[in-house]
């Protein structure tokens, strides 16, 4: 200043900008520093709402994924920004499916809001990783709602980049065979699956029942009987299994053979546990029934046979089999 109201102008614009360098430099250690105590904030809060998620206090955690993301934006921070949208759509699902009401649907709603803004951060070119969790966590939020269409579509969208997603193929073969009924299509995914997972015993056990709504009994048979007799098929698979047996010697025309299978089923569950229950879903195999004509003439019965397994323990469940077993007409 004294340099320049001395006229000295040449000295004047040499201190200046060395001093507006000097400035400049001050402002820049002061932004990166203002940008790290941002990125300290955000890690804090981001670390302290994982913590809680941890212990299923997620109200609280979804807060503070929420005071994370004042201090990152997508320009600046999309990985973070991204990051913390992941873990906040992650909290309101978790919260979606256990709240009732209304609450419910429109938390699981803003979740799936959430995943759609971080895809356009995690592409599957460039974060294929980060992009499938993404994804699955999509397609988790639309199965959660009931949204079946657009459930198997993400989950299929992560099999077609990971064909070994084991959740995924579990979740598009349940839906395929247990809430829409396509059956064809449930066999094929399963039967592909089964080329790429030979030793996955439990989708073999699967692959059995989607024999029989397929209407292929004479295999579906074959199957059955090599499961029973091995020892890694768990007892609930293997009772679920037996029905299911049953079933396809009657499209069989077994008839005969059903009161000998009805009572190894009953000596096979009479060695469980008294609170053992079965965790199957039958409603495929009730829907092919209705529709079967090979097993019409037997539908109600069928019906009896298979909500006897659903009974809530062991006891239950014999006391409806014995019933059931003396209601057989061959």
């Amino acid at each position: 200043m004294r340099a320049f109201y001395l006229k000295n102008f040449a000295l004047a614009a040499e201190n200046f900008d060395k001093a507006g360098r000097q400035s400049e430099e001050k402002v820049r250690r002061t932004e990166r520093q203002l940008s790290k105590d941002k990125l300290d904030v955000y890690q804090n809060w981001k670390l302290d709402g994982n913590s809680l998620s941890n212990l299923y206090r997620f109200s609280e955690a979804l807060e503070r994924y929420g005071r994370a993301q004042e201090y990152v934006s997508k320009e600046k921070s999309p990985e973070e920004w991204a990051e913390i949208k992941v873990l906040a759509g992650n909290a309101r699902q978790e919260l979606g499916i256990r709240v009732e009401g209304d609450e419910g649907p429109r938390l699981l709603l803003e979740s799936l809001a959430e995943y759609h803004q971080v895809l356009t951060v995690y592409t599957r070119e460039q974060l294929p990783q980060h992009w499938e969790i993404t994804q699955n966590n999509l397609a988790n939020a639309y199965f959660a709602l009931q949204n079946w269409a657009a459930a198997v579509e993400a989950y299929a969208k992560v099999l077609a980049i990971y064909p070994d997603h084991t959740h995924a193929y579990s979740r598009v073969s349940f839906v395929y065979h247990e809430v829409l009924f396509k059956f064809r299509e449930a066999y094929q995914l399963n039967q592909q699956w089964l080329i790429r997972h030979p030793d996955h015993l439990s989708a073999h056990v699967d692959f059995a029942e989607k024999h029989f709504t397929t209407g292929r009994f004479n295999e579906c048979a074959q199957r059955i009987t090599s499961l029973l007799v091995n020892p890694e098929v768990k007892a609930t698979s293997k009772a679920a299994l037996r029905a299911v047996e049953i079933a396809t010697l009657l499209a069989l025309k077994r008839g005969s053979l059903i009161q000998a299978r009805l009572d190894a089923l009953i000596e096979s569950l009479g060695g469980q546990p008294l609170d053992f229950k079965l965790t199957w879903s039958f409603a495929g195999i009730l829907h092919f029934i209705g529709q079967e004509k090979e097993v019409t003439s037997h539908r109600d019965w069928l019906h009896q046979l298979f909500s006897a397994l659903q009974k809530e323990n062991r006891e239950a469940i014999l006391k409806a089999l014995r019933e059931v077993r003396a209601n057989f007409k061959g």
